[in-house]
């Protein structure tokens, strides 16, 4: 407590909170490396975010009060739904950061469109989930990732399976 009280008394709380989100901007990028052929063992990033919740949850409440949606984008992709308390908070994150953020084709912004849309489908929105499924797929063709491309065309399939949507499902 004393060392915040003179961080306050100093000025200097914003920039304490830009580093501190930073750290886990940077470990959110490190996440989106394992879809791009990293070395990064994908467990290791998932013990970590579940470890570091309550700082992963600081880092994107402050992103989101100072509109710093890019960043926002890239940890939301990669931990909403391993920092979320409920389905709707992580969905609201991720609405919020994929309307705030540039519509530019990205490994993370091709990510978010299939997060949201397993959470939106797990959640009973299914004509939603397989809408943002799709562009979620469409982004992945766009950038020739095929780890967007695989979780997308899953999402649509689990999608389509619950909308009883069967020959839909099959043809993927």
């Amino acid at each position: 407590i004393f060392a915040l009280t003179r961080v306050e008394e100093a000025g200097e709380t914003r920039d304490l909170r830009n580093a501190h989100a930073a750290c886990f901007v940077d470990l959110a990028e490190r996440y989106h490396q394992i879809h791009t052929g990293s070395t990064v063992p994908h467990d290791l990033v998932n013990q970590q975010a579940r470890a570091e919740r309550a700082n992963i949850r600081a880092a994107i409440e402050h992103l989101i009060a100072t509109n710093q949606a890019e960043a926002m984008l890239g940890l939301a992709s990669a931990f909403a739904w391993h920092v979320q308390i409920n389905a709707q908070e992580g969905k609201t994150w991720l609405e919020w950061a994929l309307d705030q953020a540039p519509a530019t084709a990205t490994t993370q912004r091709g990510l978010a469109l299939g997060g949201l849309a397993v959470m939106l489908w797990a959640q009973g929105h299914h004509t939603r989930a397989l809408r943002l499924a799709t562009a979620s797929e469409a982004m992945g063709q766009e950038l020739e990732d095929l780890e967007i491309l695989a979780f997308a065309i899953d999402t649509q399939g689990c999608v389509l399976l619950s909308m009883h949507q069967y020959a839909d499902a099959r043809v993927l």
